[in-house]
């Protein structure tokens, strides 16, 4: 009888022994593909950011360039002088990609993240929407103007500096992510200022 229960015993710390490993390691797999998945969707927003710097400078260095002729121009016209307008390709806003950080968003990523880590990425795509809004708003309002040139020429150089501004806050905060130095602010660029 004696035997019995030790079997029995012995049985049972077998099966609850082997109930726990099989939950440990379960444990184990879930939280492998958890960090997996973190890991990626860092690795794919970091890219994203690399491909955003370089489409936000592109357009920071076409504003940069543009505004000192767009402020010459206006300049020109309010005093009446012979002015020919400089190429003008609109108010598009840089070409950025955010679905790593949609992503991030929508699942769990950010709160298994570093914070600091966290919050830098997100304080960068929020930049960049800064940028995207500073851009839509100046494209709604362009189509009230209509033929007012003057009107037209003021818009178009407190946009262009506007979006300086928001170009350069988005690089400032998407430089250290990926390692690239920031460029200097446009402010120290040019002295032409739209006011």
């Amino acid at each position: 009888m004696e035997n019995r229960w030790v079997s029995i015993g012995v049985e049972f710390i077998a099966i609850v022994f082997g109930v726990l490993l099989a939950l440990a390691l379960n444990n184990w797999h879930e939280n492998r593909q958890k960090t997996e998945f973190v890991e990626r969707n860092q690795a794919i927003m970091v890219s994203e950011l690399r491909k955003n710097y370089d489409a936000i400078l592109l357009s920071r260095d076409y504003h940069l360039k543009f505004l000192s002729e767009i402020i010459e121009t206006r300049d020109a016209f309010k005093t009446g002088e012979d002015y020919s307008f400089p190429p003008y390709y609109g108010l598009q806003p840089p070409q950025t990609r955010n679905a790593g950080y949609q992503t991030a968003v929508a699942s769990t990523v950010f709160a298994e993240m570093e914070p600091e880590a966290s919050s830098e990425l997100i304080f960068a795509f929020d930049t960049i929407r800064k940028v995207h809004e500073t851009h839509a708003s100046y494209a709604n309002i362009l189509p009230s103007i209509g033929d007012d040139t003057g009107r037209f020429l003021n818009l178009i150089s407190y946009g262009f500096a506007d979006f300086l501004y928001t170009e350069n806050a988005a690089l400032r905060a998407i430089a250290p992510i990926i390692d690239k130095e920031p460029p200097p602010l446009w402010t120290t660029q040019t002295d032409k200022r739209p006011y």
